[in-house]
């Protein structure tokens, strides 16, 4: 996974699962539960749930790991206390809906105040929360330099995404910065079509 491999410390998707469950054994509280989210996009090629598996037997943490794959992501973030990620994406959105995050790696939201700055060993006792205010900040703030309408998943989406980054290169319209004063006032030149 090049996203592990350039923008972490570890060489795979394997060592930083390694890493996350070491320490979830060794200082997460006895009645810690852990959920592992196998990545939507992931190949099926490494075992995850035999990896946990045999994880739990050596550390004799049975029952305390659970693996899914899929599901609502809204309804975990009700429940959870926490999430502890490398640099996924889904690290914006739980910091977005109030989850505490902790980050392993490099992630362009991996910001102080944004996600948490604790030791992962701490964040399994007491994880510092988002701060609401510089959330919606950052989201504004990164919604309105680095993203634009659509989706490359297909439909109208697509369509809509290939003709805003078209507008966007021919009128050099990338990277601009954001307005003073008001995070909410469309970008001057952007295409309101």
């Amino acid at each position: 996974d090049f996203s592990i491999t350039a923008y972490s410390p570890f060489r795979s998707v394997r060592e930083s699962l390694m890493v996350m469950l070491e320490s979830f054994a060794e200082h997460a509280p006895n009645d810690l539960h852990l959920i592992i989210r196998i990545h939507p996009l992931d190949p099926g090629v490494t075992p995850w749930l035999s990896v946990v598996r045999d994880f739990e037997e050596r550390m004799k943490i049975a029952g305390r790991i659970h693996v899914t794959r899929g599901g609502s992501i809204d309804n975990l973030f009700e429940s959870c206390l926490g999430l502890v990620t490398v640099n996924s994406t889904l690290g914006l959105r739980a910091v977005c809906s109030g989850v505490p995050v902790k980050t392993l790696g490099q992630a362009i939201y991996a910001v102080d105040g944004v996600v948490s700055s604790q030791k992962l060993e701490q964040f399994w006792h007491e994880p510092n929360g988002p701060d609401d205010a510089l959330c919606k900040l950052f989201v504004n703030t990164l919604a309105a330099v680095t993203q634009i309408r659509g989706t490359l998943y297909g439909g109208p989406g697509l369509v809509h995404a290939i003709r805003e980054s078209l507008y966007r290169l021919a009128a050099n319209q990338v990277n601009i910065p954001l307005p003073v004063g008001d995070l909410n006032a469309p970008l001057p030149g952007t295409n309101p079509s």
